[in-house]
């Protein structure tokens, strides 16, 4: 039969859009789809809908990511959905077909309305169609709609009246000719005729009008019929009539007409218009019940994505521990060296497309941890994909490299359906053999923790009292150091044991520290791993954080040990070292001491050895008590005087008890600096003054310089270290000594000796007339001489050789193939002695101090006495006159006055000797003295010294 309008007798439409989202869909929640032979992975960004000249040769063209590039897939459109619509449409449709006695027979697709929308041809079981009628539609039945659901009226109608004439045959009654009648519009009328035998009355005539109408309720679809009433039927007063008023029989006649019909109230339940087709969920929102159609439209639910597929990639170059081992137990390099590939699924799983070895033929896969997944034969690829990896799960694949002992590189080729990377490649680095080599850095590691529960530092801040200066530990198991050990050869490298040897000379170091291995157990060339180490201090037995009367030797004890790594393989009995010291650093602390002006609080500081005062008014002979007695007699105290927070123009001196002025500072600016050194006997320099500003705060530290060994030298005049000895010039000549005990050596008449200097490789004595040089090696042989032509007065080295004061002229040596004199630099009067300096040379003469830098004086500074001897401390050089001193320091650019000592301090000086020791020279001989740091005494400040670091050594760790 033709069904006008659409040549089919039911046509179900979808929107190009709803059939874009159902196809894309489908093709990222089918395993069939994503993944192809080669192995390519395949995921789907977009579909659109093509119209071709011929019905059935329409397409649905699917825009496609491939792990190879981006493509398209054409298919057709049923394809594109599933394939399985005929099935889908029954199911869904079951209900409302059936209440029409129809039974879905095919389904035909046609793209419509310019791609703007996907028709589907219904065919049913006995109805004809017009399949040219089909083929010719082009026009969209949804309007706003996702999609329209269209049964033609005709076929209906025909259904109805049927299902009637064989309702009315199995009732025994005879319908007369043209009946029953069915007429649609919006209301179906039914009009029947006939004859019917009741047993016993004989054969009468009837007569049954009745009507029915479709409404949509509550997204069911209903259907309401006209009541029925005894009498006349017309299509104005619907119901039945008969010459025998059998009122059972003429009843059941009328419920014949369509017994599925039925009111609310009648058992039969409303139809459901929902249903599933393609992934989507389709649900009606309206219904027409037209003059020739029955059309009802709704809208689409499709899901937008499943849980997205996820792979998450872990390439580790650890090994396994067997193997490790097997290196430790044997002297010979490794077969092969293995690297494991975790791949790892998320929540909503993911299909492995495949996975192929590229790169060194030598690359294999060998195992792989999953039943379902095998290696190929040939181990450049695997077997049994795709394959699906369950959600949360994980499959490791075990690579190796077998072939010649060199390096081999190359990649692995992952191919999943994770649509952030379709494709991943793990960069592969396995090694046969070669070169083995290691590297353990750095060699020496100090570990100082502070004095605190946390092992925290502190210092003193700028109020005198303490301030943390390191933050709390993240974890209280967190490493204190660490070593790291470096792969540099080209074979694998296995850690087979790594411990820490205490110093057998000192037994509290025992299980003091702890060291284990962080990182893969076999290195491969140019990575590396970390040795971790711990620091536990001991804590003394019986004794509490609380118990300050005797402080135990834990802080600031030095421990010390060895961290050894034992290799495998090739470098099995030829482990790294490295060494180690930790130390529990002093916590700075306050104590009240007495000052003119009222008590006040210090800081004590054991880390610099340092006292600090917020104000001036101290007596500084009072800290004595706090610091280590000195030890010798003859031993001297220095006192490192600093002064901060000056305000400029601020005049600072240092007085004894009687006001006498022992120390005038000359420094300028916030920060001054000064030493305090032996004075006059008797009379101490104790009282700091400043004037001038605000009160500044002091800062003291003691140096102590006690006598060492000397020789009985006659008349010395220089000094010299060099190449293990101690050279002394004399009136008559060159004296050399050994630099430890100063045992005499070598003696070399050659007349006053004014300087001496060490340049070249050589030692050079200033004469006279001539300056000559000395093989170290051989002290009693002269090598060269030079002459300047005037009289020579002293000689220092400089970074471009020598510099020679010849009266007031200065003139630099080169030291090349051949001495040669440099033009000179005029000073302002002679200079009688030279000292070197950092890139440059300080000269003094009677009345003067310069610094001279590549061949002229840049800066002059004349004193205000005349000077009579000159010596050395530290960075000072210090000038000495009858009963006065002066303190300058100098760098590449300018002398600077520190300090000046007009009550005879420093009337023992010390020579200046270029590489800082400390000789006193006097007529009968010279001696060595020994400066060293004066110490905070741990028994006056015991609360600065008790162990309070509580961190706990593990249970049997070390035992």
């Amino acid at each position: 039969m033709s069904v006008v309008g659409s040549g089919r007798p039911g046509l179900l439409q979808l929107a190009a859009p709803v059939v874009a989202q159902m196809a894309l869909w489908r093709w990222r929640t089918s395993p069939d789809l994503l993944c192809t032979p080669g192995p390519v992975s395949r995921r789907a960004t977009g579909v659109r809908l093509v119209r071709a000249a011929r019905a059935g040769a329409d397409r649905a063209v699917v825009g496609l990511d491939t792990s190879e590039g981006r493509s398209e897939d054409s298919v057709p459109p049923a394809t594109a959905l599933g394939g399985r619509l005929t099935a889908d449409a029954s199911d869904g449709l079951g209900e409302l077909l059936d209440w029409f006695d129809l039974e879905l027979d095919g389904l035909a697709t046609r793209v419509v309305d310019d791609g703007r929308a996907l028709a589907l041809g219904l065919g049913f079981d006995g109805v004809s169609e017009d399949r040219a009628a089909w083929d010719g539609f082009d026009r969209s039945l949804l309007a706003d709609a996702d999609w329209s659901l269209t049964l033609d009226g005709a076929v209906l109608a025909r259904r109805l009246s049927e299902r009637f004439a064989a309702r009315a045959a199995q009732l025994g009654a005879t319908l007369h000719a043209g009946s029953p009648r069915v007429e649609w519009g919006e209301r179906i009328y039914v009009f029947a005729t006939g004859d019917f035998t009741v047993p016993g009355y004989g054969s009468h005539n009837f007569e049954l009008v009745v009507w029915y109408r479709f409404v949509f309720e509550r997204g069911m679809l209903r259907v309401r019929r006209s009541p029925l009433a005894s009498g006349d039927a017309s299509a104005d007063r619907p119901g039945w009539s008969s010459d025998y008023g059998v009122e059972n029989f003429g009843r059941e006649l009328a419920d014949a007409a369509f017994d599925a019909a039925t009111d609310p109230d009648e058992l039969f339940p409303p139809i459901r218009l929902a249903f599933d087709l393609g992934g989507g969920h389709l649900t009606a929102r309206s219904l027409i019940h037209g003059a020739r159609t029955l059309r009802i439209s709704g809208d689409a639910d499709v899901p937008a994505e499943v849980v997205a597929p996820r792979l998450e990639v872990d390439q580790s170059t650890r090994t396994f521990h067997e193997e490790a081992f097997s290196q430790c137990g044997t002297d010979r390099a490794p077969a092969f060296s293995l690297q494991r590939v975790e791949l790892r699924a998320g929540p909503g799983g993911v299909r492995l497309c495949g996975a192929v070895v590229e790169g060194a033929g030598g690359l294999r896969i060998l195992t792989v941890d999953r039943d379902a997944l095998h290696p190929a034969p040939d181990g450049r690829s695997l077997a049994d994909t795709p394959a699906e990896l369950a959600p949360n799960s994980s499959t490791t694949l075990i690579l190796g490299y077998v072939g010649d002992r060199a390096p081999a590189h190359g990649g692995l080729r992952i191919v999943s359906t994770d649509p952030r990377g379709l494709l991943r490649t793990v960069p592969l680095q396995l090694v046969a053999g070669g070169r083995a080599a290691a590297e353990l850095h750095p060699d020496v590691l100090d570990i100082v923790v502070g004095n605190a529960a946390d092992g925290r530092r502190a210092t003193l801040g700028s109020d005198c009292f303490p301030i943390e200066t390191t933050p709390a530990p993240s974890r209280p198991d967190a490493p204190d150091g660490r070593l790291v050990l470096e792969n540099t050869g080209e074979a694998p490298v296995a850690v087979c044991q790594v411990r820490a040897e205490h110093d057998p000379a000192d037994p509290a170091s025992r299980y003091v520290f702890d060291a284990s291995w962080s990182g893969n157990y076999v290195v491969l060339p140019r990575h590396s791993g970390t040795v971790e180490i711990r620091f536990y201090p001991p804590q003394p037995r019986g004794w509490t954080p609380r118990d300050l009367t005797t402080p135990p030797r834990v802080t600031d004890h030095v421990f010390r040990a060895t961290i050894v790594v034992e290799l495998g393989g090739a470098l099995r009995g030829h482990p790294l070292r490295a060494q180690v010291t930790g130390r529990v650093e002093p916590r700075p602390v306050t104590r009240e001491i007495p000052a003119r002006g009222g008590g006040m609080r210090a800081g004590f500081d054991p880390r610099r050895d340092a006292v600090c005062m917020p104000r001036p008014d101290v007596d500084l002979c009072d800290l004595e008590r706090y610091f280590e007695p000195v030890g010798p007699p003859e031993a001297l105290v220095v006192a490192d005087v600093r002064v901060r927070g000056a305000a400029d123009g601020a005049v600072v001196t240092l007085l004894d008890h009687d006001d006498g002025v022992h120390v005038r500072d000359l420094g300028e600016g916030p920060e001054r600096r000064f030493d305090v050194g032996p004075g006059p006997t008797g009379r101490r320099a104790c009282t700091p003054r400043v004037d001038g500003g605000r009160s500044p705060r002091i800062e003291v530290r003691h140096a102590v310089v006690a006598p060492g060994p000397s020789a009985p030298v006659p008349n010395p005049r220089c000094v010299v270290e060099h190449a293990g000895r101690l050279w002394v010039g004399t009136r008559s000549g060159l004296v050399v000594l050994d630099v430890d005990e100063l045992a005499p050596g070598t003696e070399q008449a050659m007349g006053p000796v004014h300087g001496l200097a060490a340049a070249g490789g050589l030692v050079w004595a200033a004469l006279d007339d001539r300056l000559v040089a000395i093989d170290p090696a051989r002290p009693d042989r002269i090598v060269t001489s030079v002459e300047p032509g005037a009289r020579i007065g002293a000689v220092a080295a400089s970074p471009a050789g020598l510099v020679v004061a010849t009266g007031s002229e200065l003139r630099t040596v080169t030291l090349d193939a051949e001495p040669a004199f440099g033009r000179p630099t005029v000073l302002p009067e002679p200079a009688r002695w030279l000292v070197p300096v950092p890139a440059a040379t300080v000269a003094v003469g009677t009345k003067s101090v310069s610094v001279a830098r590549a061949g002229r004086a840049l800066r002059t500074h004349p004193t205000t006495f005349p000077i009579t001897s000159v010596s050395a401390l530290g960075s000072r050089v210090l000038l000495h006159g009858d009963g006065i001193a002066l303190a300058v320091v100098a760098d590449a650019a300018v002398v600077r006055p520190v300090a000046e000592y007009p009550l005879g301090h420093w009337q023992a000086p010390f020579a200046p000797e270029p590489r800082g020791g400390l000789y006193e020279l006097t007529d009968e001989g010279l001696r060595r003295w020994e400066i060293g740091r004066r110490r905070l005494d741990a028994a006056v400040l015991p609360e600065a010294y008790a162990p309070r670091y509580l961190r706990i050594r593990p249970d049997g760790l070390g035992e």
